[in-house]
């Protein structure tokens, strides 16, 4: 097809010597040859995007272009991704999948970018790929083994292109990243989900840096699961941690069978005076969770506690078990939860004591969540030392 034969102006149309006739000849055979060449070009174009929005705009841009019989666009995400022509000819993939840089969004794209792999091996044997990424830890979430590589720019950021040829014998299931720390995972998830489940309770640590080399805690709430990553020290080197905790991220998501939704990753360092009670977001999203017969608020996201020290717990059920019929005393309560049990467990009284008035109005949805209300709970912002 001739460059520019949709265009609808031309400089030359007001030159005095222009002759109109010759200049639309002209054009009527290039768009015979164009007609052509369309009904005998034998390939097809597919492209799919999870935006709408980004969809249509790509179909107004081949429309423009002259080309828009050769697409065929679909608004689907990667998990409905399918291959087009299962009985061939081989074709070629590309992509440019998303590469935030936030954190709280690694988790997710960690889950796309392993799914991206398995479809690719289960369903493009004998195909081409070229992913395009400012995240070289991403693509090897991929799990596939790149023949060529290029260095790109994208703006400010620098970026890399890997070329994968897929083999024709790729089908089946991939194996798991970080297969060792998958398997103890595994393993103490048999152990303790069934315990939990007889205990009533929904809050627990499923691993903490069982595998030196694999130095995260994994907790899990209800059906959430916060992984906190020990900061590494200076001595290894960054890109071998960052790439080790993309591997943990995505084993724990395959093995707990969780959405990357559900999943909240932090980077635990040592934490001194008020900087562990520093906020980390202000999303303000709290869930309900149980722990024997009390039921409590927990936030995940916003500060690197979550408001439910997880290693106390058998002190919270002790405080229950001993406080029927006494006056319970809750100091420096934080979010109030050993208040809660000992309301549970027959407390006459309790009364909560916290300098912060954040904590303290969590520490009232806690008994409140409870039915634990009025003047036998009673709730005081003051300096601990001060109030006594």
């Amino acid at each position: 097809r001739a460059p520019g034969l949709h265009r609808g102006h031309w400089g030359f149309g007001g030159w005095a010597q222009h002759d109109d006739a010759i200049w639309k000849e002209v054009k009527a055979e290039a768009q015979t040859r164009a007609r052509h060449g369309l009904a005998a070009y034998g390939s097809r174009f597919y492209g799919s995007d999870v935006d709408e929005r980004v969809i249509e705009r790509a179909r107004r841009n081949a429309r423009r272009a002259g080309i828009g019989e050769l697409i065929d666009f679909a608004v689907k995400d990667v998990a409905q991704l399918n291959n087009p022509l299962p009985k061939g000819p081989y074709g070629t993939v590309i992509s440019n999948p998303p590469y935030g840089e936030r954190l709280e969004s690694e988790p997710a794209l960690i889950a796309l970018h392993s799914l991206l792999g398995r479809i690719m091996k289960s369903q493009f044997g004998g195909w081409n790929l070229s992913v395009f990424s400012a995240s070289p830890e991403l693509l090897s979430c991929l799990q596939l083994r790149a023949d060529k590589q290029f260095k790109a720019k994208n703006g400010p950021l620098d970026c890399i292109q890997k070329n994968y040829h897929l083999a024709e014998s790729e089908g089946g299931k991939p194996a798991m990243l970080a297969e060792d720390f998958a398997n103890r995972l595994r393993k103490n998830l048999k152990k303790f989900e069934k315990w939990a489940r007889q205990e009533g309770i929904e809050c627990y640590r499923l691993y903490d840096a069982d595998l030196p080399e694999y130095n995260v805690a994994i907790d899990r709430y209800g059906d959430w699961v916060v992984v906190q990553e020990y900061a590494p020290p200076k001595t290894v080197d960054a890109h071998k941690a960052r790439q080790r905790l993309f591997d943990i991220i995505a084993a724990t998501i395959a093995v707990l069978e969780i959405a990357p939704n559900k999943l909240v990753l932090k980077t635990r360092e040592r934490q001194k005076g008020k900087n562990q009670y520093q906020k980390m977001a202000e999303k303000g999203d709290f869930i309900e969770v149980q722990e024997y017969n009390a039921r409590l608020w927990v936030n995940l996201t916003d500060y690197l506690d979550t408001g439910l020290f997880l290693d106390h717990r058998i002190a919270r059920r002790m405080l229950g078990q001993m406080s029927k019929g006494k006056d319970f005393l809750n100091l420096f309560s934080y979010t109030g939860s050993a208040s809660v049990h000992a309301g549970l467990g027959g407390a006459r009284s309790t009364t909560t004591v916290d300098m912060s008035r954040t904590y303290l109005e969590w520490a009232e949805r806690n008994l409140r969540l409870n039915g634990l209300t009025g003047r036998a709970h009673r709730l005081m912002q003051a300096d601990v030392l001060g109030w006594l």
